[in-house]
């Protein structure tokens, strides 16, 4: 074993330096060959440590003829194998083994291992790199021992510096290789161009990476793009291209990523559009260096100026739609606003655009109409009409009525609000409901709206188990102050008597003006004891009776006045509604008779005429059993007084009674129950007469019929099918069929109404509302319900050409229906007058004596025949 000398190891440093990446394994077989002959080993190697999982593998490997060779043996050995070898390395010294028989048994797997190979004795040299071991080299003794002297230690220390610095080399160029193509692979995948473009500070722009699809995309070469990267830039149109200037300026200045579009012109020299995308890093020569990519969006962009001008096209058509349209995404922002949106809400569209749909609406009740869009997430698209409550820019609150939508597009989920403000028909209903439900003069409930309010009283009695009381109040010697002082004062002095008995009963009571000096008190939560809750209502007539026979000022004298009181007691469901008004009325006059300024209860005296009521209620039951029934019909007639249609009106004549009249009869039957059957006998026997009036041809084949429905009979379960099982059995047109439901059959259940109107009209019957602005609420349901025509209650007409206020109900109805788009007929119309002026509002359909009574069905038929 020879040392190597200085010469020896430069000339070794050398060869190792002067070699090429592509000459990297045979300089280094070289060295370990000259190696092992100097140090006269009989196997020189070199083994690399794979850091990830720790193995050894024996990459380079000289032997002396008729040495057995090991490299393909020793690969991917694992380092946990061998404890000892492995610390060894780790401390980075040159390892001597001088004698394998004498390691101990700390490194028993090693020396089996090194047993097998035959060797005696070895030396190994580790390879070290950035503070670690990435290998190691050897020699190999078969035969003779190693004697290792100081020297010989130290002149392998440097000869494996040397090697260290050489594999280092060549592992980082493979490591770079590896990743180069990793880059490769994936830039030509990518549906663009990666590149790394970097700006020196002399201006010098180059593109140190740009993947191979710039060759195809736009005819240039990476390598010379590496040198000069100006050439690829310059593709881009002159008008853009400074406006990419100008971003790459201000990216290096401010170190952010920047995303630009340009046109650029391609190798065949056609135009496409580019998004640059690029993230800068300062390097430490203070140049630039941008990671990014180019893409061609062409297409996209072509797509998106088609939408552009397609959503321009529809942003004209919505500007034009006289409602406010709204559409918003999924998560409530806002997307397109038309100039009605802007004007209903005071925003202008690009205030708020990509805003949350919520700012349009009150805080107060913001969370509550929002869940109405999440309602409809999920669902099948899918639209309904609401209500809801707008906000202004100035937070001013209105009433709007929005048509709601989910619509499912290549865009996803979008909602769309039709938007209108219904601050002036919301303000109309008001006007309406209060002309309609109470008194002009005195601003108290009338006559319709005490109705309502005693069947609640009578609900309330029956639920808490109390009494309640009925009050009828009527002023003694009204009639000499009013004819005496005028009018005027009259009025004066009603409407000082409704300030004092508002201000004497209970908060829970009502006062209400049945009309003239009639006024009626509803008083409840009395003693569940009728002889206490007698006492209790007594004390608080007394009070109302003293307060008003205190003196009224009336213009410059005064009034003293007295009230006569009739009392009746409710508790539970015990009598009727009518019955507690015709009682309550009954004892009133009981005190007039009593000499007035009395409070008087009702009593047994009054019953007979309570009698009277149950004897018709028994010849009511008799009738309907017999069948004692007929129907009359009252011709209908249009603007030219062309009669078009009739309304079948039952008829009673008894054998003991004679003729009963169908306001006395009709209330019994639907509080006996027997309306239904009533009911479905008018219905059938309306359809045969229609049949009937068919066979005769023109005119009777064109009338239609309308036939009344109680609340009652339309909420039974099988109307419908009763209904159609008629129209089927008869044979009748159903279009000639139209049934007349009172406001009161539609203030329940809305749902169930609307589902059963609509399955009428689909199979051709109409549908009218009788007696309209009668009812309570009605205005509530009109708008949702599927009908054909309004009828405007005679109660209006009557009186229309005196009284202003039955006038400006009917006007209002008249035009409500036309903007509902719903026929409207006046009935109890009795004069030319009445006629004329309903012609003025817009009714053109009429029902009255002004142009025929109700007559049966035979005389119809030779009154028309005389018409005609």
């Amino acid at each position: 074993m020879e040392n190597f000398g200085s010469r020896t190891l430069l000339e070794l440093g050398l060869e190792l330096a002067k070699s090429s990446l592509m000459s990297h394994d045979f300089a280094i077989q070289s060295v370990i060959r000259q190696a092992a002959k100097r140090l006269r080993a009989d196997r020189s190697y070199l083994f690399l440590i794979d850091q990830a999982t720790e193995t050894l593998s024996n990459t380079h490997e000289w032997c002396r003829p008729g040495v057995p060779p090991q490299r393909e043996r020793v690969q991917s050995l694992s380092l946990a194998h061998f404890p000892w070898l492995r610390e060894e390395l780790y401390r980075q010294n040159v390892i001597h083994i001088q004698d394998v028989d004498d390691l101990d048994e700390s490194a028993m797997a090693e020396k089996a291992e090194f047993k097998s190979q035959r060797i005696r004795s070895m030396i190994m040299v580790p390879l070290r790199a950035q503070g670690g071991v990435i290998g190691f080299f050897g020699f190999d003794s078969v035969g003779d021992l190693f004697h290792l002297p100081p020297i010989l230690s130290a002149e392998l220390s440097q000869l494996g510096v040397l090697m260290s610095a050489a594999v280092h080399r060549y592992l980082c160029h493979q490591q770079s290789v590896k990743l180069q193509r990793s880059i490769d692979s994936f830039s030509t995948q990518f549906p663009g161009i990666v590149f790394q473009f970097r700006l020196y500070p002399d201006g010098r722009m180059r593109f140190p990476y740009v993947s191979s699809a710039v060759a195809s995309m736009f005819g240039r070469d990476p390598e010379k793009l590496g040198r000069d990267g100006r050439p690829l830039l310059n593709h881009a149109v002159e008008e853009d291209r400074s406006r990419l200037f100008s971003q790459i300026q201000r990216s290096a200045k401010t170190l952010s990523a920047f995303t630009e579009n340009v046109r650029a012109m391609t190798l065949d020299g056609s135009e496409i559009w580019i998004e640059v995308r690029a993230v800068p890093q300062r390097l430490a020569d203070e140049s630039i260096l941008w990671h990014g990519y180019f893409h061609d969006f062409t297409e996209k962009k072509k797509s998106s100026l088609v939408i552009e001008q397609q959503n321009r096209r529809n942003q004209a058509v919505l500007d034009n739609i006289a409602d406010g349209v709204i559409t918003a995404d999924s998560q409530g922002r806002i997307q397109t606003f038309n100039l009605a949106a802007e004007s209903i809400f005071g925003y202008p569209a690009h205030q708020v655009i990509g805003k949350d749909v919520g700012m349009l609406m009150p805080v107060r009740v913001r969370s509550r109409q929002l869940a109405l869009l999440s309602e409809l997430q999920g669902k099948e698209p899918s639209s309904g009409r609401r209500e809801m409550v707008g906000v202004t820019w100035q937070g001013r609150e209105f009433p709007a009525e929005v048509k709601l939508s989910r619509v499912l597009d290549e865009d996803g989920e979008r909602f769309i609000g039709i938007f209108s403000d219904i601050s002036e028909r919301k303000s109309s209903e008001r006007e309406i409901e209060r002309l309609a439900f109470y008194d002009s003069l005195t601003g108290l409930p009338n006559r319709r709206l005490l109705r309502d309010r005693l069947s609640q009283a009578l609900a309330s009695s029956s639920r808490y188990r109390t009494h309640g009381a009925l009050v009828f109040i009527d002023l003694d010697n009204f009639k000499t102050i009013n004819d005496s002082a005028g009018h005027v004062q009259g009025d004066n002095l009603l409407r000082q008597v409704a300030e004092r008995l508002t201000d004497t009963v209970r908060e829970w009571d009502t006062v209400a003006r049945l009309g003239g000096d009639e006024f009626v008190l509803i008083l409840k939560g009395f003693a569940e004891d009728p002889q206490r809750a007698a006492a209790q209502a007594r004390k608080v007539c007394e009070k109302v009776r003293s307060a008003l026979i205190e003196p009224y000022r009336l213009g410059d004298s005064f009034y003293s006045g007295t009230p006569s009181c009739g009392v009746t007691l409710f508790f539970d469901h015990e009598v009727s509604l009518e019955e507690l008004l015709q009682q309550a009325d009954m004892a009133m006059f009981r005190a007039k008779d009593d000499g007035k300024n009395r409070v008087r209860f009702f009593d047994a005296a009054m019953q007979d005429a309570v009698n009277s009521r149950m004897s018709l209620e028994s010849d009511l039951r008799e009738a309907v059993r017999t069948e004692q029934f007929t129907l009359h019909y009252q011709l209908q007639y249009d603007q030219n007084s062309m009669p078009y249609g009739a309304e079948a009106l039952l008829r009673w004549h008894s054998d003991a009674r004679g003729y009963v009249s169908p306001a006395e009869f009709i209330p019994a039957a639907e509080e006996l129950g027997l309306i239904e059957p009533i009911g479905e006998w008018v219905l059938k026997t309306a359809c045969k007469q229609l049949v009937s009036w068919e066979r005769r041809g023109k005119p009777f084949s064109d009338l239609t019929l309308s036939v009344n429905v109680s609340a009652k009979q339309f909420h039974q379960p099988d109307f419908l099918d009763t209904v159609i099982s008629t129209i089927r059995e008869s044979g009748v047109r159903a279009s000639r069929l139209k049934l007349e439901l009172t406001e009161s059959a539609l203030a329940f259940d809305l749902q169930t109404v609307e589902d059963t109107l609509q399955s009428l009209r689909n199979v051709g019957v109409k549908v009218s509302l009788d007696d309209f602005g009668t009812g309570y609420s009605s205005l509530g349901y009109l708008k949702r319900l599927p009908l054909d025509e309004l009828k405007i209650d005679q109660g209006f007409v009557r009186d229309i050409l005196d009284n202003g206020n039955d006038a400006a109900i009917a006007k209002m109805i008249i035009s409500l229906a036309g903007a509902m788009k719903l026929a409207v007929i006046a009935e109890g119309v009795e004069t030319p007058g009445q006629r004329d002026l309903l012609a003025t509002m817009g009714c053109s359909r009429y029902q009255g004596y002004l142009f025929a009574r109700p007559l049966p069905g035979d005389h119809l038929v030779r009154h028309l025949m005389a018409e005609c």
